[in-house]
């Protein structure tokens, strides 16, 4: 498993040193200044393309030079880091530690060698926190830092442990589930994150409970979102039709609370890691059955697209009881709704008497018959159209809703998947139950640790004075600090850090603290808001009372908070090293670039009947709602198939073309197999808009193979560059 990354890693950089890239503001790169051009312009070659560029320094012709990126756009400005010329990768690595100001031994200096040789986003301002990370303690630190400034992640410490734990010590998350079960099970005082975690672990690790057990865990979570007052399951199973919708809250509460309370009802976690509870009646006579159809028969009824649909679909209820009433100008918009692929899933929801009437209904839209439709719209049967419409659009959920009835519908139905519906509602469950809760107080943290390295000796102490005061709610103390001259020193270096050495969030959670540090300074002592941006402080500091808070305001939060909750309880590993595997599958959702996105997940074998763990890596570009464009992304898989075994997928679909590499151990093998199924892959995909540009086969030991660099090796000779597009 340990290699599994690796794989991906050898796969996506080689690809990157055949196929155009963009440089980054900030990368330091090495280049051969070929002729000058008037207005300080020159040709420079990098690696195989050269392009023109704007430089500062005077130069000579036919040699190479360090530089750095200033400017991309509206063309490329390239500094002279040293007017001193470089021979090689290891020459151009000194002058860069030169340049940063940095000391490093022979080993670091070739590791930053080979990542200039590769084009990687090395710069000044990140070569300290790339030393410091290197000296981590990890047996294969370069690999981890490659992939780290490849994929764009933060580069602090927390960041580095994930990858690194991804990297070269993977966890079996069935294993880490069973250790998590079996410590559950021993638990002599049972919170209530830790019953729940014990859900998400059911629903997670494939394993079948009984109809009694799976009852104990919804009474359970039942008791417990009463007991904040919350609605969430209350509304879900109202939705659902597995109670009555002339039953109130107030009187759901009360019949669950005495039931509760005259039964004497407590709840344990038997040795297979399932809820177990007195075996009573349960209020309402509720039964295993009612409630796994009425579920299933609510998810059904979702609509994809989350709020963004449900919005279009309300207004589209809102133009056709306009329509009714007193006929509308809008039929374009009502038109253009009707030809949505979401359009067919609403009509399926409907009676068949319902589907034959909005037939009718959007041949009356399309023709612009408008008084037909109105109408239509005002028979008997438009208006049990209408109700029927509202219906189903009152069962839609609320984000919170729908992770929770994804988990309910794993744990009902914890069999293997048989058909791919199936496969495709345990992934997305999957990503639901474990995306990690973006919340100010990480953000805020990570941008701390990002700048704290690269932070003068008595900025650093300066700085952790500051959080000290603010922790202990010593606002004096804190404008003390800040108005020292040591404090202005330190708020001027903040103020210097930038994106080019952070993630976009990072750099504004930056900004954001070093307005609240200026608020600090100009307000009177005692004012609100001096005491507001203490508390907003305090907050974002104190992680672990973020966490509970953010617990109490939901009843599905994600399980890395339920998680970080159980591992403060109870201090075992398991716990730590679960939450740990979460983050770094969710380390890439950082807002790392404006218009691209990606994001990795590894996913329990028994859930797909595998060998191994399913490993994915996603990338592509960012649409507006902030998932990745169908059209353009690319996404690679490793799996270990019982009879194929270790086989890896790399897709790669362009303006709607699909590239196919399957990467085997026996690729010879593999050909006949896969010759077969090419038409019928195309047809499949042809059916969804796309084309198939090509699929090959190629062996995946060659992966594995990446020769160390040639310390002393010229950069005229064998110097790889990339593709560069001005």
């Amino acid at each position: 498993m340990a290699e599994v990354n690796k794989v991906f890693q050898s796969i996506r950089t080689g690809q990157a040193n055949s196929n155009q890239v963009n440089l980054r503001e900030g990368q330091v790169v090495s280049g051969r200044v070929m002729k000058f051009f008037p207005d300080n312009k020159a040709a420079v070659q990098l690696g195989q393309q050269q392009v023109v560029a704007q430089l500062n320094a005077n130069l000579q012709s036919n040699q190479n030079y360090l530089l750095q990126v200033n400017r991309t756009n509206p063309n490329l400005h390239l500094q002279v880091v040293s007017e001193e010329p470089v021979r090689s990768p290891m020459d151009a690595a000194r002058t860069l530690l030169s340049a940063s100001h940095q000391q490093a031994g022979r080993q670091e200096t070739t590791m930053l060698a080979q990542m200039l040789r590769e084009q990687l986003p090395v710069s000044q301002q990140n070569v300290g926190t790339l030393l410091s990370l290197a000296r981590s303690d990890s047996h294969d630190a370069q690999t981890v830092l490659r992939e780290m400034l490849t994929r764009q992640f933060p580069l602090t410490e927390q960041t580095f442990k994930a990858v690194d734990q991804r990297i070269n010590n993977p966890l079996s998350v069935q294993q880490t589930l069973s250790q998590m079960q079996g410590q559950l099970a021993g638990s002599s005082q049972l919170t209530n994150a830790q019953m729940q975690l014990s859900l998400y672990i059911q629903a997670l690790s494939g394993n079948q409970i009984s109809n009694q057990q799976m009852m104990a865990q919804l009474s359970h979570q039942i008791l417990s979102e009463i007991g904040r007052g919350s609605e969430t399951t209350f509304q879900m199973m109202q939705k659902a039709g597995v109670i009555g919708q002339q039953t109130t809250f107030a009187q759901w509460s009360s019949t669950w609370s005495n039931w509760a309370l005259n039964n004497q009802i407590t709840f344990n976690i038997d040795s297979s890691g399932a809820a177990t509870s007195t075996n009573l009646t349960l209020p309402y006579n509720l039964t295993a059955d009612q409630v796994q159809s009425g579920f299933q028969q609510l998810a059904n009824q979702q609509l994809p697209g989350g709020l963004k649909t449900q919005q279009l679909m309300q207004s589209f209820m809102n133009q056709l009881s306009q329509l009714q009433q007193a006929g509308t100008e809008r039929l374009n918009f009502l038109q253009n709704v009707t030809q949505l692929p979401v359009f067919n899933q609403v009509q399926s929801n409907l009676s068949s008497t319902n589907q034959q009437t909005m037939q009718q209904l959007v041949q009356f839209l399309n023709k612009n018959q408008g008084t037909q439709a109105q109408q239509l719209l005002n028979s008997d049967s438009g208006q049990q159209l209408m109700q029927n419409l509202n219906q189903l659009l009152g069962n839609q959920l609320t984000s919170e809703q729908s992770r929770g009835l994804q988990i309910w519908q794993n744990v009902m139905q914890s069999s293997q998947p048989t058909n791919m519906q199936q496969m495709m509602h345990r992934f997305q469950t999957f990503f639901n139950m474990t995306q990690q809760d973006h919340q100010a107080t990480n953000r805020m943290q990570q941008a701390l640790a990002q700048v704290q390295n690269q932070l003068s000796q008595p900025n650093q102490q300066m700085l952790q004075q500051v959080l000290q005061a603010v922790n202990q709610n010593q606002p004096a103390q804190v404008q003390q600090l800040l108005s020292s001259e040591n404090g202005q020193q330190l708020m001027q270096q903040l103020a210097q850090f930038n994106a080019q050495s952070m993630t976009q969030q990072d750099a504004r959670a930056m900004q954001v603290l070093n307005n609240m540090m200026q608020q600090l300074l100009t307000q009177p002592q005692q004012s609100a808001s001096v005491n507001q941006v203490m508390q907003q402080l305090q907050a974002m500091f104190n992680q672990q009372d973020m966490v509970q808070a953010q617990m109490l305001r939901q009843d599905y939060p994600g399980m890395g908070q339920l998680l970080q909750a159980t591992f403060a309880q109870t201090g075992q590993e398991s716990f730590g090293q679960m939450n740990q595997v979460l983050q770094a599958m969710h380390l890439s959702m950082q807002d790392t670039a404006k218009d691209w996105m990606q994001f990795s997940a590894q996913l329990p074998k028994e859930m797909l009947g595998l060998n191994e763990d399913l490993w994915m890596d996603f990338e592509g570009q960012r649409q507006a709602d902030g998932s990745i464009h169908p059209q353009n992304c690319r996404v690679m898989f490793y799996l270990d198939l019982p009879n194929l075994e270790q086989t890896v997928l790399d897709m790669r679909v362009k303006q709607g073309e699909v590239s196919l590499d399957i990467y085997h151990e026996n690729p010879k093998e593999l050909e006949p197999l896969v010759n077969g199924l090419t038409e019928t892959l195309k047809l499949n995909l042809r059916d969804k808009q796309y084309e198939l540009n090509q699929i090959q086969v190629k062996p995946i030991e060659k992966q594995l193979q990446n020769p160390d660099i040639q310390q002393e090796e010229s950069v005229e000779s064998s110097y790889k560059g990339v593709d560069f597009r001005v």
